[in-house]
């Protein structure tokens, strides 16, 4: 049952969630495009402009709850499009903390990039785009979001030696695939066609300018992405991915490509995980709660001195710290809040 939507991700989980909805006026989609007042939705036969149900708009429901570019959902059908009435549980999210006014980090929220992927593609350029900073906190955010990270080092071209990038990638994060590719000559990029199958979901995501449209051309296998030229003073590149776009791979297999994202605040305590070695010093410094930053007794800032310790990794590890703690506040407030809300509303009553 539903075969189309199995090549694109369903499954028995999603499956279940959705008989257990007892609607049989309802019929089962992926969300592909996200807009201002509606949702474009691949259902089993077509795809659907469906406009939300009154209860995805009840202004108790955070932001997060709210459909996403990958979201399963349950619509029902109408000769003009549909209404989206129920969102099915999530098996992955990929999240980012926004919104903190003035930099406040304790005015973060949540904003749901993409939900239901496998892998994340962090895609950077061995050019003035490349950071390891930003590469961590990649790979903390997608860390959290139950996917699987996978680091792509795009134009190998313009390099020399694309093997001293590696280095420096494989201490920072020895876990993690790496990929040296040129998109624009196709160098590498078979080997990114293989994590590709029926009901896998990928994600691009990086900085403007790296090369994911290209990317994005290659592995789709047509000029479906529009790209754009760098500014050679300074690397950067030009918004040519502006919406998130959704493209169905030959060989089977989904890929979401997203517009630029140079900066990434992480959303969820989980990321932490990115930074175990710190977080296990940590435990022997001598006073509970050590910043790191003056205290006696601190094993982490001796571990920089001794040279065991990159300082500029402590620096992420504490900004994350101090986003996940804020992330945990928000996610509690948010539980209560909704939690108040539902228990308000009435029970049964059909959109």
């Amino acid at each position: 049952m539903y075969t189309r939507l199995r090549t694109i991700g369903w499954n028995d989980t999603f499956e279940r969630h959705f008989a257990a909805l007892d609607r049989p006026d309802l019929i089962p989609g992926r969300v592909v495009g996200v807009h201002k007042t509606s949702f474009r939705v691949l259902t089993e036969e077509d795809i659907r402009m469906v406009v939300p149900a009154g209860l995805l708009l009840h202004e108790d429901l955070a932001r997060s709850e709210y459909p996403a570019i990958g979201d399963f959902v349950a619509l029902r059908p109408s000769e003009d499009g549909g209404v989206l009435v129920a969102l099915l549980p999530r098996q992955t999210k990929f999240s980012r903390a926004v919104g903190g006014a003035g930099g406040r980090i304790s005015a973060l929220t949540e904003q749901v990039i993409a939900a239901n992927i496998d892998y994340v593609f962090i895609v950077t350029a061995l050019d003035a785009d490349f950071s390891l900073e930003r590469i961590e906190r990649y790979v903390a955010a997608v860390g959290a979001s139950g996917a699987e990270p996978v680091l792509i080092l795009n134009k190998s071209d313009l390099v020399r030696d694309q093997h001293e990038f590696e280095r420096q990638v494989r201490e920072s994060a020895p876990d993690l695939p790496v990929h040296t590719v040129s998109a624009l000559d196709e160098t590498g990029v078979s080997a990114l066609r293989a994590y590709f199958r029926e009901g896998v979901t990928a994600a691009l995501i990086g900085s403007s300018g790296v090369g994911k449209s290209t990317l994005t051309n290659r592995l789709v296998g047509a000029g479906v992405a529009v790209t754009g030229a760098v500014r050679e003073e300074d690397g950067k590149g030009r918004h040519t991915t502006t919406a998130r776009e959704v493209y169905l791979l030959p060989g089977g297999g989904v890929l979401i490509d997203n517009p630029g994202l140079r900066e990434i605040a992480v959303w969820s305590e989980t990321a932490r995980d990115t930074f175990e070695d710190i977080r296990e010093l940590a435990l022997t410094c001598r006073f509970r709660g050590c910043t790191h930053s003056s205290e006696p007794g601190c094993a982490v800032r001796a571990a920089i001195q001794a040279g065991r310790l990159d300082a500029r990794r402590v620096e992420g590890y504490r900004q994350l710290e101090q986003e996940s703690q804020a992330a945990s506040r928000q996610d509690s407030r948010t539980s209560r809040r909704s939690g108040a809300g539902r228990s308000g509303r009435a029970k049964g009553k059909r959109s």
